[in-house]
Parts: structure tokens; sequence; C-alpha cells
């Protein structure tokens, strides 16, 4: 494990409105500036952008946080069924949803 990256505060069940910003939100490199990262795993996907000798990295997903970035950034998102890598010393939102998932620049899966 290299580190741990920050996050967008997506993961808190509220619907993203114009009232409701997220002042911390990350550059997209992958955009042309004016495209969001998406949601919360966003953190370590702009990771694997700026640091290429980053190969895989692990994220969590509990309704799209690595679906979602994955897609904004062009990279590889997979979110398995169920706990490929125990979320032990996670915060929970929906313990049946929560899962480990990996994000990816090559096709390794």
């Amino acid at each position: 494990m290299v580190g741990k990256r920050i996050t967008i505060q997506f993961a808190n069940d509220e619907t993203a409105t114009a009232d409701w910003v997220d002042y911390h939100e990350l550059f997209n490199p992958h955009s042309d500036g004016y495209q969001d990262t998406s949601s919360s795993s966003s953190g370590p996907i702009v990771g694997e952008h700026v640091y290429p000798w980053l190969d895989i990295i692990l994220g969590s997903d509990t309704g799209g946080s690595i679906r979602g970035p994955s897609e904004a950034q062009g990279l590889y998102g997979n979110r398995p069924s169920h706990d490929p890598v125990p979320l032990t010393h996670v915060i929970l939102l929906a313990q049946e949803l929560d899962t480990s998932g990996l994000l990816t620049r090559i096709w390794y899966f």
C-alpha cells in the first residue's frame, strides 16, 4: 500500500444540487478542466493519472463510487459482487451494498 488519497463528500445520501457544492473537488486530469471527477473514489483515480507508477487502486463502492469516476476519467473499474477485500475499519453507508473494488489504467481483470 502506498497511501490514502482524499475523496469528495459523495457518500452522504444527499442529491447534489446547486446549493450543495463540494469546494474540495479534485481536478479531472482526463478532461478539459470543466468535467468533474464524479463521486467518492475520485481521489485515488486522480492519483492513477498523476502517478504513472501506480498500477492498481483499491476503492469502495456503494452506489457507483467506482463505476462513475472510472467512466468520467477514462479508466477501468471493477465492482465485484461482495467483499473481495474486507472493509475493516471503514465506516459503511449500507452494509449490504458496500464493497471494495479495483481501478486501473490497463485491463488486468
